[in-house]
């Protein structure tokens, strides 16, 4: 199956909340409580990258059916002693309910 994946758009963000809050509740309950899941908002640079993309940074959505169901989040390193070449995944998330179809590894390929 191939899984079209993207350049994010503002009017994506909320289902890129929805795809986030659903992965981390499937994921992450033996580490955090719902009431904790569901206060970490998406930080100020992710929204930065959505707003205005630059030359090595990207916000990517992968898509089923005509439906945001994951995304990823790619930009130069934050590490100090990263040469300035190197770069990081800084988000990556899948809605549960596509685990196993194929969109996660669309966006990696991609980002």
């Amino acid at each position: 199956m191939t899984v079209p994946v993207r350049p994010a758009r503002p009017a994506d963000l909320q289902a890129i909340e929805e795809a986030k809050m659903a992965a981390g509740l499937a994921a992450w309950p033996h580490i955090f409580p719902r009431e904790t899941l569901e206060r970490f908002a998406m930080p100020p640079r992710w929204a930065e990258i959505l707003r205005a993309p630059g030359p090595r940074s990207a916000f990517l959505v992968a898509e089923l059916d005509g439906a945001v169901v994951g995304f990823a989040v790619v930009r130069p390193s934050g590490d100090e002693d990263a040469a300035p070449s190197t770069g990081e995944l800084d988000a990556f998330y899948t809605a549960p309910s596509v685990w196993g179809r194929g969109a996660g590894r669309a966006l990696l390929e991609a980002a």
